[in-house]
């Protein structure tokens, strides 16, 4: 059985997201006006093949993981804990690093999806919500920061 490969990508045209498969073409190649295309095209249809042009900053894969809604998780999807531990939802954001998918955290943590057992949903994603991807990562700051008080005391006076 094939594992089906399925990307997003952000259409430069409408700004909607795209999903299917992923190539990358490369115009004019070795010429002064050698350019690079991103799309993402559609071949589940029966009719021709869609292709959509993209932004290449918005692609991602999808990581082979979904939600509690059953929403395919891509790269750079914004994932919250459904039934946190703690008072707050642990949220985190989905990368690929060192040829893995994992959780990635503004404080340098990482939790592959491998060993991710609590349920969880996508708040949203870093593209859309820069707001809530910068909340995040300040929340992370404030949460370090605090453990390394107590740790190693007032760090402002080192």
């Amino acid at each position: 059985m094939m594992r089906e490969i399925l990307f997003r990508g952000k259409d430069i045209n409408t700004n909607k997201w795209c999903y299917g498969g992923y190539v990358r073409k490369v115009l004019f190649k070795n010429t002064k006006d050698e350019k690079i295309r991103h799309y993402i095209f559609d071949g589940e249809n029966a009719g021709p093949i869609v292709m959509h042009e993209v932004n290449p900053e918005t692609v991602g894969q999808a990581i082979w993981l979904k939600d509690v809604n059953g929403n395919e998780i891509f790269e750079g999807d914004i994932v919250e804990e459904v039934k946190p531990e703690w008072d707050e939802p642990s949220r985190a954001v989905a990368v690929f690093e060192d040829n893995n998918f994992v959780f990635g955290y503004n404080t340098g943590a990482i939790l592959s999806v491998e060993f991710f057992y609590n349920e969880i949903k996508i708040i949203g994603n870093i593209f859309d919500n820069e707001d809530l991807f910068e909340k995040i990562f300040e929340q992370h700051k404030i949460e370090y920061y605090q453990e390394m008080k107590e740790l190693h005391g007032d760090l402002e006076s080192l």
